[in-house]
């Protein structure tokens, strides 16, 4: 059955794209005889409905509205003409077609104005545009010329922003959005709701947007950064109503603390928070984190240091400090209590000696200088410089006598030189151990420090 959706699907590919080159080529091709072809092509959503889950159709909602911007841009096409195709795009009901098409509409707009990102066509489609892989008008339009000489204007023109309000309003009333689908172009959306000013829009893109967080549990750290976080910022500048509601579900997720582990997914949740200068936020996920380290549910990295309290709550503490959030000086507190804890911690045992005489006695007269090495208390470790066949054989002999769990045996080097080391795998945990708890209880101690120093002297 797959197969034969896929062979459909390519099917109508390939008419569709023979219909658009027959366009292309015929001279009297203009603008209502291309939105002709375009609308009989994929006319009735629902039978389209298997190309639309490639992605097919929001490839070509994008190339078509592309396209159509150039003209309106160039002048050959009025702002009336481009809001009504706008309109036949959405008649057709193909969700991820009008995803495709907002994306065409507000990409250029947003590069104009240096959006953070410096793409947002780039980001959402990859590194080629399929804008330009399946053109309604080819490299040469037959209304105007070269499709490079016409340059976006900063500002939207009123078409432009007609076409914006007609294709985000039905993107944010689609199933797609309602039903919080991560594939939606949310980002993409928000930026165009935001340049509509559509409240209802927003409210709408908001909810569905909760929706997605809450059907992707597993997925809460990246879509909180990579979704929540920029869509709120769109819309706090925008001035939109729906920017309440987001930010409190934003400071919901944060304060629950799921959202705190180490990782690029926090990080820029924290960057992000201090580049909208949010006190709230920025309380929410110190509440979160704080949570999470009295539960003991704060996650440690990897490494001899490894501690959340350094690796996590400190670079938070400091990033708030340095924007003056008041959610530093509550950070602060809870990092100097947990530290002050933290330091007293007791080192684990060291072995009094690494002498091992019931293994020595074990293995008795056999193996040339391993028993000598078993009953010594400071030696931990052996190289034996032996052949091929005496390698063999006291491998052979730890293993034989189920000394593999107390002593590590690998040969190593090559040639002549090659060669046999034996360790004591006690010993070197328990001093592996040992050093990695002075490591992290030093740099606990320098930590406290320097929370201690940043503490208001009291007057």
């Amino acid at each position: 059955r797959a197969e034969v959706l896929v062979n459909s699907a390519e099917l109508e590919r390939s008419t569709a794209r023979g219909d658009f080159e027959r366009a292309k080529q015929d001279q009297r091709a203009d603008y209502d005889r291309i939105l002709e072809k375009l609308t009989s092509t994929f006319s009735g959503g629902d039978q389209h409905a298997h190309i639309d889950g490639y992605g097919f159709m929001r490839d070509y909602g994008h190339s078509a509205m592309h396209d159509l911007c150039r003209l309106a841009a160039a002048g050959h096409i009025t702002d009336n003409q481009l809001v009504s195709a706008a309109e036949a795009i959405v008649a057709l009901q193909i969700p991820r077609m009008q995803e495709g098409a907002v994306v065409a509409v507000v990409s250029p707009f947003i590069a104009k104005e240096s959006a953070p990102r410096c793409s947002l066509e780039e980001e959402l489609f990859g590194s080629e545009s399929p804008g330009f892989e399946y053109p309604l008008f080819g490299s040469e339009s037959s209304q105007g010329g070269a499709k490079d000489d016409v340059q976006t204007p900063v500002s939207l023109s009123p078409g432009h922003l007609g076409a914006l309000k007609v294709l985000s309003a039905a993107c944010a009333r689609s199933s797609r959005v309602a039903t919080g689908q991560e594939s939606v172009e949310w980002i993409a959306l928000t930026h165009a709701i935001c340049k509509s000013g559509e409240s209802a829009s927003a409210e709408m893109l908001v909810e569905g947007v909760s929706v997605c967080l809450a059907s992707s549990p597993h997925l809460r750290e990246r879509n909180v950064g990579r979704l929540l976080i920029p869509m709120l910022g769109l819309l706090r500048s925008a001035g939109l109503p729906a920017a309440s509601r987001l930010q409190a579900l934003v400071g919901a997720e944060l304060a629950r603390g799921l959202i705190v582990d180490p990782g690029p997914g926090a990080a820029t949740i924290v960057e992000a928070i201090c580049d909208m200068e949010d006190p709230v936020l920025a309380m929410s996920l110190a509440e979160g984190m704080i949570f999470r380290a009295r539960g003991g549910q704060l996650r440690a990295t990897g490494g001899g240091v490894s501690c959340p309290l350094l690796r996590l709550m400190s670079p938070v503490w400091g990033k708030f400090r340095a924007v003056k959030f008041a959610a530093a000086d509550v950070l602060q507190s809870e990092l100097k209590a947990q530290l002050e804890r933290a330091v007293a911690e007791q080192p684990p045992p060291q072995v009094p000696s690494s002498a091992m005489p019931e293994e020595a006695a074990a293995l008795g007269t056999r193996g040339r200088g391993l028993r000598e090495f078993l009953l010594s208390p400071t030696q931990t470790e052996i190289t034996l410089n032996l052949g091929n066949d005496g390698r063999k054989a006291i491998h052979r002999l730890i293993d034989g006598l189920g000394l593999g769990s107390k002593l590590s045996h690998e040969s190593t080097g090559w040639g002549s030189s090659r060669a046999l080391v034996v360790r004591k795998r006690h010993v070197h945990t328990a001093r592996s151990d040992f050093e990695a708890w002075r490591q992290r209880t030093d740099a606990r101690k320098r930590l406290l420090d320097q929370v201690r120093a940043s503490e208001p002297v009291a007057t």
